[in-house]
């Protein structure tokens, strides 16, 4: 089947489809004619493969979380192969749904400095609402709650957090809540409305 999505001199009009750029301008401070000149956002049709490959799926019906698997990367070193003559193994690529955490997990200094720094602040938060709770358990979920790394700078940073703080001074009991990851990450919110669903 042939790509038919190539004809780049015609005008696609992107006003009042919600675009950022357009219909967004005046809010943004912006003149209402500006001709924003975006590269990540370009007013060029996607790919007909693309749209077609989307539909299809759309019509599975269920829009859950999935997991790539072995075409996946076949994919991703045929294109280093024939764009730059590079023969990449399947072990190393790492699939990662962010940037930030990618460089974590590789031992990016400036990366790290700034995730102790969010668990650090995280910390004193967990800390203060503790004080008031005595919880003996706090679950973090969500993706994010799916990096090792985020649970070992939280432990860590709460640790320094309970070992520093003046109450200790005072007290011999300083409430220590363990740190742990909610059970169905970020799928929790999925099966909740199921749960919802067949209860109701």
């Amino acid at each position: 089947m042939a790509e038919r999505n190539l004809d780049f001199d015609r005008i696609i009009n992107r006003k009042n489809t919600d675009c950022l750029k357009y219909d967004f301008a005046v809010k943004r401070g912006m003149p209402s004619d500006v001709l924003p000149l975006w590269v990540a956002d370009m007013d060029f049709e996607t790919s007909s493969y693309i749209e077609d490959a989307l539909v299809e799926r759309s019509k599975e019906g269920i829009f859950g979380y999935s997991e790539v698997q072995t075409p996946y990367f076949e994919i991703v070193a045929n294109w280093m192969k024939t764009y730059h003559n590079w023969e990449p193994e399947e072990e190393w690529l790492i699939k990662t749904p962010g940037v930030v955490f990618a460089l974590a997990n590789d031992g990016d200094e400036k990366v790290l400095a700034g995730l102790k720094e969010y668990t650090d602040s995280l910390a004193v938060q967990i800390y203060n609402l503790n004080i008031y709770l005595d919880l003996d358990i706090i679950a973090i979920g969500g993706g994010i709650s799916q990096q090792p790394i985020l649970h070992k700078y939280l432990q860590r940073s709460l640790d320094e957090v309970l070992e520093n703080i003046p109450l200790r001074k005072i007290s011999p009991y300083v409430p220590e809540p363990k740190i742990t990851n909610c059970r169905f990450y970020n799928d929790a919110n999925l099966i909740g409305a199921l749960y919802h669903f067949m209860n109701k």
